[in-house]
């Protein structure tokens, strides 16, 4: 067991301080005969320290409710296994029909902070199309602070729960969406840096997504999105009500800047939106003609929007950006 004082090497006194709901417990991975044993000997909460370098896999390292995992920054790092993927994780199937993760948390005030997770990306054989980072559908208050996520094979980090936050993280290099809200409510993106995602399978791929057939209540503000498939995108198969798109930057992306969709016309509906602030530019950066080159794309079912202050500019020389484009059904809608 690590005695507190020893807990100064993190020179950040808020570790401890921003968790005292938690148990009193601080233990170091080093201790235990593997990174496993040391979560699963955390089941009643408390602070794990992890130093050094761990690999994981094939099973998800699984964290309990009341968990704050924490590290030392970039050499603090657990990594994905041979590239020979993880475990299904059948709680989470719906919406997906696979659902994995290397890191996997379903309960309530969980905090990962600090910790480089580099998956397998790119590699072969089931699974290896996991997310590093997965909070599941039932999870509720949990945080993932200032850690580097690449290399996933999704994405970076999902979410799905109720009161996520996500904040000063480095997502970089993932397959598919740097960072993923898959329902849920009550969630906040803050501040991360979202680089060079979702450009291998196909450029629709995003830095930050919503999607799902429910959610409400999220926050996107403060964000730098660069060179990704698309900037930020909703992309809502059912009710989405209430996101707030605030002072984001959205930096040379392969495709559109914002891009706003209500996916199933008879069923899927945008309402009480805000994109306000943010700076758009560079847009369709491998220049492909067609409709890659708009700013900030909204369509199908969209009700009671705000599209004002920001800053559209792309260097596009085949479709140069046309700023913002509205399609099918969308009403009460201020633009300035």
């Amino acid at each position: 067991m690590v005695q507190i004082s020893n807990v100064r090497v993190l020179g950040d006194p808020h570790h401890l301080a921003d968790h005292n709901e938690m148990t009193g417990r601080i233990m170091d991975v080093r201790d235990y005969a593997s990174i496993y044993a040391a979560v699963a000997a955390m089941s009643g909460g408390g602070h794990l320290y992890v130093p050094g370098v761990y690999t994981i896999g094939p099973a998800p390292l699984v964290l309990p409710s009341n968990l704050h995992l924490f590290g030392d920054g970039y050499s603090s790092q657990i990594i994905a296994w041979a590239n020979s993927g993880f475990t299904h994780i059948p709680a989470e199937d719906v919406p997906s029909s696979y659902m994995s993760a290397m890191i996997y948390g379903d309960g309530s005030n969980i905090t990962i902070d600090r910790l480089r997770i580099t998956g397998a990306w790119p590699g072969s054989g089931a699974g290896t199309d996991a997310h590093n980072v997965l909070f599941g559908v039932d999870s509720a208050d949990c945080k993932l602070l200032n850690c580097i996520l690449e290399n996933a094979g999704w994405s970076g980090v999902m979410s799905r729960g109720t009161g996520a936050l996500i904040q000063g993280n480095i997502v970089i290099g993932c397959n598919c969406d740097g960072i993923e809200i898959l329902g849920g409510k009550n969630t906040q993106v803050l501040c991360n840096r979202v680089l060079n995602n979702g450009l291998v399978i196909t450029p629709w791929m995003q830095g930050i997504e919503i999607d799902g057939t429910a959610f409400s209540d999220i926050l996107i503000q403060g964000n730098i999105c660069n060179n990704n498939g698309i900037g930020f995108a909703i992309s809502a198969t059912g009710i989405c009500d209430g996101v707030s798109v605030i002072g984001n930057i959205f930096d040379s992306v392969l495709n559109r800047g914002i891009n706003i969709a209500a996916l199933d016309a008879d069923s899927a509906l945008i309402t009480n939106l805000l994109i306000s602030k943010n700076t758009i530019k560079n847009t369709n950066t491998n220049h492909v003609s067609g409709e890659y080159g708009i700013g900030i794309a909204i369509s199908n079912n969209v009700f009671d929007f705000i599209v004002d202050e920001n800053i559209i500019n792309s260097d596009d020389q085949i479709n140069t950006s046309d700023g913002i484009t509205i399609t099918g059904v969308a009403a009460n809608g201020i633009i300035s």
